[in-house]
């Protein structure tokens, strides 16, 4: 079949003068995007189809999330399994994901499986078989996504403030759809709708990476081609009419924080008024130094704050959130908040105010080609809600707009008549003692055996075998970049320097860490580590804290700090040309940080909010008991109870934190990586001008974390959270692996074939979320570091459902452990942790310098990125199901269950 060829050739565009796009449209309307991008063998590859829950009729919400589930059972020719099999055969990722305007499905894998990734697509368009068990499998799944949902007040706070700001437009629903909605679907709707939307002129694809344009679209041509271009799909014909007055809800719920959210009514994307909009959010809401943050958390009337100028096919909201601290009136929130708003539609913003804003949105668009992955998204997105070429002009006229226009833009939409208020009212401000104590027992862990045997998302940016060795096929994974050996120095003082040259895009990215961690805090001082990490960028000896958020946030940069058991850790981003404005900022908050009282006050204050508000959380509250069940008080890795943790945060001291640094901030034990497009000599040289003369405070030693005794009674712990409407499950133990032992990569591989693989790619997905339908997530994880963390499985679950689910979980683990795992099974693990690394862990700068420090950090080698792949693939089956034996121990766990879950009645 003939090509109908139009080429669009953008000599200067969002993405680079050197990045060029292809635009093809074929005779049944598929629209086809290209540009080739040859840093690595990497290709994303992306399906968007111009459906999302706008287009869904009144009384079947829920539709578009539902089919994309779908999407993955089964065609005519692909059973059940096969789509994530053949993908993750070849060392692929795959996903997919819906919005309001959109349902988008995406690869990203080797440049020779490109064609793979083509033939999974096209079969999907047309041979989806939409099973009726299936549907009704997926059905509940999809429904304990959406009780999952409902634990959230921020989520629900999202869903009432759009059916209360949309009474017309399908806006008024939430993607996942309403639950009765959800539960009255039948099959035949779902396939109706499915063949009235998933055809060629309804959809666009993506293909960006390393790959040949003309033999890319001969596939294309090849698979696609003959495809019918199907029914037009029926228009979204509803107008939501002008809004004359506030309109205002209330959600009263058990809770721990009260929560406010503001929307107006703005234009679609495109108009000329959104370009404004999206200065004034910058304005409002873009780091340390933005107007929301220094009103409301400096002045410690909010834990937390975000404007998001959202912009959509059709008209949108332009909203403000927040949370308040504890103490803190709502209204007193409230009028902060407006009295920002109305400074902005009657005083003009200042000059550096609109440059930052500006800077910050032309920093954004250069962060988006890190990756290949992320430009497919842009290029997919923008193109569904508006024309890719939106990008090309989004800057230019962006650079337009003036200060007079913001004000004239925020006097026309940011009113009161426009204006819904959603409020989060708890109706129990704090539990109990009595309901935040918990039900702990020594229990018969054999007590289950009578009974033997997506997602939904809004766009990342605004733009944004045999006893033998397992067999290794070349063609199963992604192929390493071609990798040059990284740079690394040891300073006099004993920092550690890595530098890894990527020119690929005019960006850098830092990692960094030093021995600092949680598990130096004194006894009775938990916290102080994270607190002193916290506080590292609220002043130095040569910035104030407004100071060094002005710098970083006018030219777009960031800077962060934090602090685990192990390590406090630093990270940073900026473009290249930013890179010593970068390095000034970081050596100086490490090294001359002042820890100013008010500052010290405020951060402790935040804290406390924060750790209260834990209570409202099943998923904080479960992995809390856990921790604190499983390591023993004065372990590293014990965590607190509530009251223990806010004890412990009162009695930290500034003092406290002045000593802690003192004694453990210094660059013996500090690693500093840094990527990007930076001359590595240059770099090496701008760290030792800043950092050489750093003096160490003590020898350079590593954290030792002891490895805790098998368990060997089971305990069960369950906290009552009646008002919620899903429970979380922790079941796992002390797992005695560290990352140094050599037995780490099979026991790696076991676990991701176990539940590693999480709810899509793993046994105990296949078992508990596909074949019985009974919960939406499900994984198990090793946290295997310095020291020997936790092994656990997690499953989020209707109260109903859990001892059903639970009763599922230990018997997949113990038949791991009992049988051991499938060659087959084993060569799935190996042949996705191994070949999509590249895409995993080398996808742009910041991954490569996590990874990197990562191996300096576990003393790995600076050899590591290169042997990877060897690493997996040497593991023997013996080795993987030697692991399951070690390490499995499905009869001695601790089981925690938080949520409405009411324990069944004793026999």
């Amino acid at each position: 079949m003939t090509i109908i060829w139009v080429i669009l050739l953008i000599a200067q565009s969002a993405f680079g003068a050197d990045a060029l796009v292809k635009e093809t449209v074929l005779p049944n309307g598929l629209k086809v995007l290209t540009k080739e991008v040859h840093a690595a063998p990497v290709v994303a590859f992306n399906v968007w189809y111009k459906v999302g829950s706008r287009n869904e009729p009144f009384g079947k919400t829920g539709m578009s999330h539902l089919l994309e589930h779908m999407q993955f059972k089964g065609t005519k020719t692909l059973k059940k399994g096969d789509i994530d099999r053949l993908i993750q055969q070849k060392g692929g990722i795959i996903n997919a994901a819906t919005w309001k305007d959109w349902t988008y499905y995406w690869e990203a894998l080797s440049s020779d499986n490109l064609e793979l990734a083509m033939k999974i697509e096209a079969d999907r368009m047309v041979n989806s078989v939409i099973d009726a068990k299936e549907f009704k499998s997926e059905q509940t799944v999809v429904l304990s996504e959406l009780e999952g949902d409902e634990n959230d007040p921020d989520r629900l706070m999202y869903y009432q403030m759009y059916a209360l700001a949309f009474k017309e437009h399908p806006y008024h629903w939430p993607t996942i759809g309403w639950s009765n909605d959800v539960r009255s679907l039948t099959r035949d709707d779902l396939y109706k709708y499915y063949k009235s939307n998933y055809g060629p002129s309804n959809a666009t694809m993506v293909i960006v990476g390393d790959f040949d344009t003309n033999k890319a679209l001969a596939l294309v041509n090849k698979y696609f081609g003959k495809i019918p271009k199907g029914p037009t799909p029926p228009k979204v014909t509803s107008v939501e009419a002008a809004q004359f007055g506030k309109q205002e809800s209330v959600i009263t719920k058990a809770g721990a924080a009260d929560r406010l959210l503001i929307g107006y009514h703005t234009p679609a994307i495109g108009a000329p008024d959104s370009y404004a909009l999206d200065i004034i959010q910058m304005v409002l809401d873009s780091g340390a130094s933005s107007r929301l943050y220094k009103e409301l958390v400096d002045t410690q009337l909010v834990t937390s704050e975000y404007a998001s100028s959202t912009t959509n096919r059709d008209p949108d909201l332009f909203l403000l959130g927040a949370t308040a601290r504890d103490g803190v009136k709502l209204a007193d929130v409230q009028t902060a908040m407006l009295a920002e708003i109305e400074k902005i539609k009657s005083e003009p913003i200042t000059d550096q105010e609109l440059q930052k804003s500006v800077n910050q949105l032309e920093s954004s668009f250069i962060y988006g080609n890190d990756s290949v992955t992320d430009q497919a998204e842009q290029l997919g997105y923008f193109e569904t809600i508006k024309s890719w070429r939106f990008l090309d002009t989004y800057l230019a006229n962006v650079r337009k707009v003036t200060k007079a226009d913001i004000q004239r833009v925020a006097q026309k939409y940011l009113t009161e008549k426009n204006m819904n208020v959603v409020t989060f009212v708890p109706e129990v401000k704090q539990r109990t003692s009595e309901q935040l104590s918990v039900n702990s027992e020594q229990w018969d862990g054999n007590r289950y055996c009578a009974y033997k045997r997506d997602s939904l998302q809004a766009p990342s940016s605004k733009f944004q075998v045999p006893d033998s060795k397992l067999r290794t096929n070349p063609k199963s994974e992604i192929r390493n970049p071609k990798l040059v050996a990284p740079t690394r120095v040891v300073l006099d003082n004993g920092l550690v320097v890595i530098v890894y040259p990527n020119r690929s895009n005019p960006t850098v990215a830092i990692q960094g860490s030093l021995n600092a961690g949680g598990l130096l805090d004194p006894e009775g001082k938990s916290g102080l580590a994270q607190i002193t990490a916290g506080l590292l960028q609220k002043g130095t000896t040569k910035r104030t804290a407004d100071q060094i958020a002005q710098e970083k946030d006018f030219v777009g940069m960031s800077i962060g700090a934090s602090a685990d058991t192990e390590s406090a850790s630093f990270s940073g981003r900026s473009l290249s040309k930013h890179f010593d404005l970068l390095l000034d900022i970081l050596a100086d908050t490490l090294r001359n940080p002042n820890f100013p009282q008010t500052e010290f006050d405020k951060l402790t204050a935040r804290r406390l909010s924060g750790i209260k508000q834990e209570q409202d959380d099943p998923d904080a509250m479960a992995f809390r008991a856990f921790s604190g069940a499983v390591f023993p008080k004065g372990h590293p890795l014990h965590a607190l109870t509530l009251d223990e943790e806010t004890a412990d945060t009162k009695a930290v001291t500034r003092d406290d934190v002045l000593a802690f640094y003192k004694a453990h901030y210094g660059p013996q034990t500090a690693i500093l990586v840094i990527v990007g497009d930076v001359d590595p000599q240059a770099a090496v040289a701008g760290v030792k001008q800043r950092f050489g003369e750093w003096q160490p405070t003590g020898p350079a030693t590593r954290p030792q974390i002891s490895t805790v005794p098998v368990q060997t009674e089971d305990v069960k712990k369950v906290i009552p959270m009646p008002d919620k409407s899903q429970v979380s499950v922790l079941l796992g133990y002390a797992g005695q692996l560290k990352r140094s032992d050599p037995d780490f990569y099979a026991a790696t591989i076991m676990n991701y074939s176990l539940g590693g693989g999480g709810a899509l790619g793993s046994q105990l997905g296949y078992k508990i979320r596909d074949e019985m339908g009974l919960v939406y997530n499900v994984y198990t994880t090793f946290d295997a570091g310095l020291g020997a963390g936790a092994w656990y499985a997690y499953l989020g679950t209707n109260a109903k459902n859990v001892d059903k689910a639970i009763k599922a979980l230990k018997d997949e683990v113990a038949k791991i452990r009992d049988n051991g795992e499938t060659a087959d099974q084993v060569q799935r693990a190996v042949d996705y942790i191994a070949g999509s690394f590249p895409a995993r862990r080398l996808v742009d700068n910041a991954s490569i310098a996590q990874t990197l420090h990562g191996a300096e950090f576990y003393g790995l080698g600076m050899d590591y990125i290169r042997k990877y792949q060897s690493l997996y693939r040497g593991v023997t089956l013996a080795q993987v199901n030697a692991a399951a034996k070690k390490y499995l121990r499905p009869n001695k766990y601790t089981l925690v269950i938080a949520g409405p879950y009411t324990e069944p009645a004793q026999k």
